[in-house]
């Protein structure tokens, strides 16, 4: 990428379209320890979402007092027992922009009398491992995690009293730490419903969700005296038009907005979001949680403004490159739908989304496979992120892929293109084997199925609501509701890093700090539903390890729906950095 600002933002355009259609790790994990948790009401547990136009309630309505909008009854969670100043935010390449989009200026932090600069090396909440009680009730001491309901929950910290130091840095006062969300807007959104369907997210549901976890996580995770508040806004960018280079000045009003509710971070889904509005956010300030599978030096150029809970394109390449030296490379394509081609030994294809960022993880992903055990991709082929030229894309890359007698496709695409490729596919009598990405099951499912029985992707895999952390944490708060979004688990996922982050960052909360709390995370405990977790010099996402699932079109989903992702090998874990973990030979999935 080029060293300047401007060019950077021109440049990064056409994110990753339905990049939260479905995160990329799914899900699996076991709840043993909820039954110590008793969830509990108390009034300053109801969250309210303010909205630029009226907050919304989990059908989608406005709620009637126009102002506010609060969690279900019961909203709780454990019963809880009784320094500061920040830099101006920098641009994209780590330069302090002169002003603010469209020519605003960038608000100055506030600064607390006496604060010293925070040591970016050092994580600033230096109580961990303590000794004392904890907001959620635990007893804090060495080892001891703050919460029992989650397998990522940071180590304990005593209740803290005192002094805060006030507003320490963008969306921090004294009683509040502000998180924002941009409303999904785009001409195009009739188009996509008619392709994905059910599939489609809701943000009225999604708020829905969030709040009801925001709830749990201000009961039981130490915020130094503050609570988190969710303020939704209309946003006037369209994300599409963004993806693909235009709306910058709309997505940079959406940014100030941001700002101006007072945002200290975003987590807008990701389908609403792209790179305009990720640096929008940033020049403002404003902590962002953008679309995933940015290659590492993109995070590291960003810091500390922008994260992400799922996979980095450095992730993903490693485990493509894994799964493809150790256990597929000079072996018959088994998994194939074709039984000529299931006696063939692997030819492998290459496609790639036409978006910068991406299209250097593509790249990377060639080269890789190349210098890590010889295999030459036999054939490549990109597209535009472009609604409109998607069918006729797919076509195209289907009758190279066959042309070249590519037994195997990777497709590094987002989660549209699979639903055209696989069509076309079947429409050419064409059934290879598949890599994709690990998108929801809802999405999944409205892909051919004829294909996606061939398909095989990162897990681990989507656990039903019976065995899902995520599921479990919200009926601490709401014992008698349902999640309202098919995606509560994205909800739930983000949560838990920002909460973590923020704990980690102790009173003196600015950007700098929150990276350090962030960096300070412990490993996750093992058998958690979004993989394991650790935090680390450099971890903007904070993915550790990761298997591989296949496609069974036999069995449901938690939607009740036939198709789900299951896990190979036992749901067995894989190093990214460590290829002799992955062991030879096929893959036990592979049938």
């Amino acid at each position: 990428m080029n060293a300047s600002p401007e060019r950077d933002v021109e440049r990064m355009v056409r994110h990753y379209l339905g990049s939260v259609l479905r995160r990329s790790l799914p899900i699996a994990a076991v709840m043993v320890l909820l039954l110590t948790i008793v969830a509990l009401r108390s009034p300053d547990d109801e969250l309210t979402t303010s909205t630029s136009a009226g907050p919304v309630s989990a059908n989608g309505s406005s709620t009637s007092n126009g102002s506010n909008g609060s969690v279900p009854a019961g909203a709780g969670g454990a019963p809880s027992t009784s320094g500061t100043g920040a830099p101006s935010a920098p641009g994209p390449s780590g330069s302090v922009p002169a002003g603010g989009a469209q020519g605003s200026t960038a608000p100055a932090r506030a600064v607390s009398p006496g604060a010293a600069a925070p040591d970016p090396a050092k994580p600033t909440s230096a109580l961990a491992g303590a000794t004392g009680t904890a907001r959620s009730g635990v007893a804090c001491g060495a080892g001891v995690r703050q919460v029992p309901w989650t397998r990522y929950s940071p180590m304990c910290v005593p209740r803290f009293e005192g002094n805060n130091g006030g507003a320490t840095g963008q969306g921090v006062t004294p009683e509040t730490i502000t998180l924002t969300y941009r409303r999904q807007n785009s001409g195009q959104a009739q188009a996509i419903q008619a392709i994905a369907g059910e599939a489609t997210p809701s943000d009225a549901q999604y708020e829905h969700d969030l709040n009801v976890f925001i709830a749990l996580f201000n009961r039981n995770y130490e915020l130094y005296g503050r609570k988190v508040q969710l303020k939704a806004f209309n946003g006037k960018g369209d994300y599409l038009l963004e993806d693909l280079g235009q709306g910058q000045q709309a997505a940079a009003a959406d940014g100030i907005t941001a700002r101006e509710l007072g945002g200290f971070a975003d987590v807008t889904f990701p389908s609403a979001g792209s790179l305009f509005f990720a640096q929008a956010l940033q020049s403002q300030g404003v902590v962002a949680y953008d679309f995933p599978l940015n290659p590492q030096d993109w995070y590291e150029k960003n810091s500390p403004y922008q994260y992400n809970t799922f996979l980095s394109g450095q992730n993903w390449e490693q485990w493509v490159a894994n799964l493809v030296c150790q256990r597929m490379k000079g072996m018959p394509a088994a998994f194939a739908g074709d039984p000529e081609l299931q006696s063939k030994e692997r030819v492998f294809g290459l496609v790639g989304v036409e978006f910068p960022t991406w299209l250097q993880v593509t790249n990377n992903i060639a080269d890789r496979l190349a210098s890590q055990c010889g295999v030459q991709v036999a054939k490549r082929a990109s597209y535009a992120e472009n609604v409109g030229t998607l069918q006729q894309d797919a076509s195209s890359i289907i009758a190279q892929m066959k042309a070249s007698g590519v037994t195997t496709v990777i497709c590094f695409c987002d989660p549209l293109m699979p639903i055209f490729i696989s069509n076309a596919a079947t429409a050419q009598a064409y059934r290879p084997e598949w890599i994709f990405q690990n998108d929801f099951d809802p999405i999944q499912q409205v892909t051919d199925q004829e294909q996606m029985a061939h398909a095989m992707a990162p897990g681990p895999a989507l656990l039903p609501p019976s065995q899902s952390e995520a599921y479990a944490a919200y009926k601490l708060v709401d014992p008698k509701g349902e999640p309202a979004s098919p995606y509560y688990q994205a909800a739930y996922e983000v949560l838990l890093h920002v909460f973590s982050g923020i704990q980690g960052a102790g009173p003196n909360l600015n950007p700098e700090t929150f990276r350090n709390g962030v960096f300070s995370m412990p490993p996750s405990l093992p058998g958690g539903e979004f993989g394991d977790w650790e935090g680390g010099p450099g971890r903007h996402t904070p993915i550790k390890s990761v298997g591989v699932v296949f496609w069974d079109t036999a069995n449901k989903s938690g939607n009740g729906k036939l198709g789900t992702w299951r896990s190979c090998e036992g749901g067995k874990l894989f190093s990214f950095d460590d290829p002799s973990a992955w062991g030879s030979g096929q893959m036990g999935c592979f049938r």
